[in-house]
């Protein structure tokens, strides 16, 4: 859901090279984590089967919404946020070679996806203390859709940090104008098919794990089990 689609050239200069520089960063410290754990052959074709997975999915739009779903939260919960991160970033570079965002915007991208790999893994065992485990899933996925897309609009705003006063004065007045003559019911409708679309995405994954604790139970065990509770 959240993804920075800017072509090459919007962004400031410093704003994507922070963005390559955070990016770089984490995969040093993933490949890191994950040479030292051993067996790199299975993990390398999991980030694989992964990648492949958020991309057949992001390439399939829900058609009544401008929406795709990532199903990085998934990842997330079922490789853990360091193979989850590495996928996420050759999704990335993957799709900016087809225009799916710029080339230089693939950090910064990596980063607002790979928030969702992280905050799924810290969140879910904070819901599943409380919910059960599906719902818990379901409440994981919101939160983490929410707290993803606004990191993507504070990335946005800082992007105007490089401007001068007066350019970012006209630009928000300029905003203000546009808003202003919007009617309030279309800006509502448009911020609830984001809602649903967030719902959907929750929705989908918490089917997919029920899906898999039937036919691949060892692969989602550890979520269904919290501290020794069997769900």
């Amino acid at each position: 859901m959240s993804h920075l689609h800017f072509p090459d050239g919007v962004l400031p200069l410093w704003l994507v090279g922070a963005g390559i520089g955070f990016t770089m960063l984490l995969i040093a410290l993933s490949l890191s984590k994950l040479k030292g754990e051993g067996d790199l052959p299975r993990k390398t074709s999991t980030v694989a089967v992964m990648a492949a997975l958020i991309i057949v999915v992001m390439s399939i739009p829900l058609g009544f919404i401008h929406y795709h779903i990532n199903l990085t939260v998934l990842v997330g919960l079922l490789v853990g946020p360091w193979l989850g991160f590495l996928a996420v970033f050759v999704v990335n570079l993957l799709l900016s070679l087809i225009g799916h965002g710029g080339i230089t915007v693939v950090g910064l991208n990596s980063l607002v996806l790979g928030s969702e790999v992280f905050l799924a893994v810290l969140l879910f065992p904070v819901f599943r203390k409380w919910l059960q485990p599906l719902i818990a899933v379901f409440t994981t996925t919101v939160t983490v859709l929410i707290l993803s897309n606004t990191l993507a609009a504070f990335i946005v705003v800082l992007s105007t940090l490089s401007l001068g006063v007066a350019e970012v004065a006209a630009y928000v007045e300029a905003g203000q104008q546009l808003i202003a003559g919007i009617p309030g019911w279309f800006i509502g409708s448009i911020l609830t098919l984001v809602l649903v679309g967030g719902l959907i995405e929750a929705g989908v994954i918490a089917l997919i794990l029920s899906y898999l604790r039937r036919v691949r139970p060892q692969l989602v065990r550890a979520l269904f089990e919290t501290k020794g509770k069997k769900a």
